[in-house]
């Protein structure tokens, strides 16, 4: 069977362009101008090549075996016809407000979802606001004008407890327990609790060994949160005020009779310590701390005594009213000096009394006593640690 030439050269055709299809750079350089393809196809065979300058097409062989024609085609095909017009598209208005009107396909967000409208919304509140609300009731999630685009998402998973905070408990009582995480103020500086701590208190308040104390600085378990300022520097001095005005002098008095010089009688005690007795009720123990013994005669009689107060107990005031006086007991004519005394590192004080004593005949015994109020039936904690007893004669004594 003879091929018929038009079928060679279609089939030429079609190898020829797959093969400018996989040389397309070659392609470029020598059989394409301005789009349009050059080949040349064998009249025998139909094969077909491309035409290049250095190989053109033989049309004018004497041989029908290498015999060709040219054959030129656009690169380019026609253009198509136009496309259909695609679906509308979304606009995005941003958050949802009851104020604003809104067309087919506008998208807003409104309560943590995202609406499409569906129908025309005019803006604008209702006619019942609630308050200075404004009520449109248009709003999505209105299935007349709006469709769903995509609804909020569910709450996340409670995170877990964060670290218990810090409980202020105020200024440290030492009567008070506390827990982990307590803060309190105590000597100028803040302290939290990193454990339970129990009060302080003794056992036995007599038995220093029995008495356990928790405050902050005593016990490890409270860590220091801020500690107290350093003191500020001194301000300088201030400028030293204007010097006030003399007095005017006053007259001088007449001059008094030369007296005679009489002896001073002296009785000084310095321990060992004397512990004072305690008054309990109405029953009085007074303890005798020094005594001046005198020939028979008037005196003016100063005494002064030196006190101490060692109590120091947790469970109570450990304060004590001391009272002194010279003389025994009722007191009669003399007089009684009394100073509140607290216990621990100043609990220093000193008591002066004064009295006066007579006698025509007898020799007189002027004791100086003491005593100190106490809760304890026992102990007053009080001593006296030293006295001085000073007795000066005198012309006459008249009592009143």
């Amino acid at each position: 069977m003879t091929r018929d030439p038009r079928s060679r050269l279609v089939t030429a055709a079609v190898v020829g362009v797959l093969a400018f299809s996989i040389g397309a750079t070659t392609l470029a350089v020598a059989g394409i101008v301005g789009g349009v393809i050059t080949a040349c196809s064998n009249v025998s065979t139909g094969l077909l090549r491309i035409e290049t300058p250095t190989a053109p097409c033989n049309l004018t062989a004497n041989s029908p075996a290498l015999l060709e024609q040219r054959i030129t085609w656009n690169q380019v095909g026609q253009q198509g016809p136009t496309g259909a017009t695609g679906a509308r598209g979304l606009t995005w208005r941003g958050p949802y407000s009851p104020l604003t009107s809104y067309a087919i396909d506008d998208a807003v967000q409104h309560l943590g979802s995202s609406w499409v409208a569906i129908a025309p919304v005019t803006g604008g509140c209702g006619p019942a606001p609630i308050g200075n609300v404004c009520i449109n009731a248009a709003a999505p999630p209105n299935p007349l004008f709006w469709n769903l685009l995509a609804k909020k998402g569910e709450d996340g998973a409670i995170g877990p407890s964060g670290p218990v905070g810090l409980n202020w408990r105020s200024s440290y009582v030492g009567s008070s327990s506390y827990a982990p995480n307590d803060a309190v103020g105590a000597d100028g500086s803040s302290w939290i609790a990193t454990a339970a701590i129990p009060p302080s208190g003794c056992v036995n308040p007599k038995v220093p060994s029995t008495c356990v104390f928790n405050n902050p600085g005593a016990n490890p378990s409270w860590q220091l949160l801020a500690s107290i300022g350093d003191a500020g520097a001194t301000g300088a001095q201030g400028a030293a005020g204007s010097q006030g005005p003399t007095g005017a002098t006053g007259p001088q008095g007449p001059a008094g009779a030369a007296g005679s010089s009489g002896p001073l009688y002296t009785k000084i005690f310095n321990g060992p310590n004397i512990e004072l007795g305690s008054v309990n009720g109405t029953v009085g123990v007074h303890t005798e701390v020094a005594a001046l013994n005198l020939p028979a005669g008037a005196y003016q009689v100063t005494a002064t005594v030196s006190l101490i107060n060692d109590a120091s107990f947790v469970a109570q005031d450990n304060s004590r009213q001391v009272q002194c006086w010279l003389g025994g007991f009722p007191l009669g004519v003399n007089s009684v000096s009394s100073i509140t005394i607290v216990p621990g590192v100043f609990g220093w004080g000193s008591l002066t009394v004064q009295g006066s004593f007579s006698s025509a005949s007898a020799a007189l015994h002027v004791p100086l006593m003491c005593d100190a109020g106490s809760i304890d039936p026992d102990h007053s904690h009080v001593f006296a640690v030293s006295a001085l007893i000073q007795a000066m004669p005198v012309g006459s004594i008249s009592f009143q």
